[in-house]
């Protein structure tokens, strides 16, 4: 890129960012794309300007104090996620996802950060908010993720509880044996088969809405990762996670891990980890 028009475009950003007012203007945009590592790279520049363009649109339409307090948390989001990739050196992907196909149609990252924010502004329960900002930021880096999933998740997201989510993230945690979730996993599986206790309805049955969406699943016999209803031959289309389910085969299908990885669910407190733990070894 010429020296000239990189400045025309560090300019471009910069003054949008002044001309803007309201929930976006005193949080991720003047506090990130200004004085973070969005100015002076190719990569960042691209990212800010449909940041600044969509989220200046998208507050326009938005006026509810709740809906802009909304898109305000997710855009900061999405702007510090994306803040950390380019610190850590990656590069926005280069397949098109940042370019207009022709004047009269947005980018597929525009769609997806206007997707994003409106599902944001929809979304009643706050702590669900940054998982469905921190998704624009991650496919913003990763070119593996079509636009076209990436929308179909999105899609997914704005059907998830905030218990569905931090299911997710419980049980891509209950893989990792030097954690205490699989301990967790273990016990309450034991105290299932032992009869003394099962995980709560509600649990269950958000995790049986999880694997009908295709985002959990079980370790069969043969080690292969199936859905649910597939573990027992025939009759296996009429188990579910209360039906004999041992707790120690579920885990996350790769949809589901893809899902995990864009929201950022590593970031999930183990407060609501942990009341994951307690519903699934049942009402005491």
């Amino acid at each position: 890129m010429a020296e000239s028009e990189e400045n025309r475009e560090v300019s471009e950003v910069v003054e949008t960012v002044s001309a803007m007012g309201g929930a976006l203007a005193g949080t991720a945009l003047t506090l990130t794309l200004i004085a973070g590592p969005f100015v002076g790279s190719t990569s960042g520049e691209a990212v800010a300007r449909v940041l600044l363009r969509v989220g200046f649109e998208i507050e326009r339409r938005f006026m509810a104090p709740r809906q802009e307090r909304r898109i305000g948390e997710a855009y900061k989001a999405a702007a510090e996620g994306v803040a950390r990739e380019l610190e850590a050196g990656r590069e926005a992907r280069t397949d098109g996802f940042f370019d207009h196909p022709d004047p009269d149609h947005a980018s597929p990252a525009e769609e997806i950060l206007e997707g994003v924010l409106r599902t944001a502004a929809d979304e009643w329960e706050q702590r669900k908010v940054p998982t469905i900002g921190r998704m624009f930021a991650t496919v913003s880096f990763d070119p593996s993720v079509s636009p076209a999933d990436a929308n179909y998740l999105l899609k997914l997201t704005d059907r998830l509880t905030y218990q569905q989510v931090v299911l997710l993230a419980f049980w891509e945690a209950a893989q990792d044996e030097g954690r205490r979730y699989r301990q967790e996993v273990m016990s309450a599986s034991a105290r299932v088969g032992e009869g003394r206790n099962r995980p709560t309805d509600t649990i269950l049955a958000e995790m049986n809405d999880l694997a009908g969406m295709c985002l959990l699943g079980v370790i069969n016999s043969d080690g292969r990762l199936v859905r649910v209803g597939e573990t027992i031959g025939g009759l296996g289309g009429f188990q579910t996670y209360g039906g004999g389910v041992n707790l120690t085969a579920v885990k996350l299908s790769d949809m589901g891990g893809t899902l995990y990885r864009l929201m950022g669910l590593d970031e999930v407190p183990d407060r609501d980890l942990q009341q994951i733990a307690l519903a699934l070894h049942g009402p005491f």
